[in-house]
């Protein structure tokens, strides 16, 4: 049996186990449980509306402001330390798993265990394991920020700021090879030193 719910000119029917919303102004349609699960591009495009979401989020901003009040060792840039944020803006970077990362595992983990989800749903899990302290990060300059993301320089799993192993755990990436291979070569650079500025840059 189907139960159909109108707000305003939204009218949400119930299919099996997926919500579908309509307008009661045009033909079109949109599931309200993401299930595009074979299709790239949908996939993508859901990951970066659920990482703009938690970017623009009052959550994200509170985050933020919470973790530079309470630890003064993340005004400063992890990389280059004598540079604070009274001299220029210093950022977090999401590391050892960048925030589209976090939320292709949060959601591959979900997929595997056949839940329902939405992008608010991904939104706030994300947002929880923030407060729980159970995401990776480091602060940065804006340079070395986008170094990073350029695989410019390199940042050991040592200089991680936040339980980003227990995320590893909880969320079984030991059953995603990707990003299985990417941590263990972190590890390996890791143990064996590997510089920072390993390419000189920053000379």
């Amino acid at each position: 049996m189907e139960n159909n719910t109108v707000i305003g000119n939204i009218v949400s029917e119930e299919k099996g186990d997926n919500i579908i919303l309509k307008s009661t102004q045009n033909i079109f349609c949109n599931s309200f449980y993401f299930q595009d699960l074979y299709d790239d591009s949908a996939i993508n495009k859901f990951i970066k509306k659920v990482e703009y979401t938690i970017r623009h989020s009052v959550e994200y901003t509170d985050y933020l402001s919470l973790l530079k009040t309470n630890y003064n060792i993340l005004n400063y840039d992890n990389v280059q330390s004598n540079i604070g944020d009274s001299d220029a803006s210093v950022e977090i970077h999401h590391y050892p798993f960048t925030l589209y990362e976090i939320v292709d595992i949060v959601m591959t983990n979900h997929l595997l265990k056949k839940e329902n989800f939405t992008s608010f749903t991904l939104a706030k899990e994300i947002m929880d394991l923030h407060f729980e302290h159970k995401i990776g990060f480091v602060p940065l300059i804006t340079t070395n920020h986008e170094l990073a993301h350029n695989d410019a320089i390199f940042i050991s799993l040592k200089q991680v700021f936040g339980d980003w192993y227990s995320f590893y755990k909880d969320y079984n990436v030991d059953n995603l090879p990707e990003y299985k291979a990417k941590i263990d070569h972190l590890k390996e650079l890791s143990v064996a030193g590997m510089k920072s500025d390993y390419k000189g840059i920053l000379k």
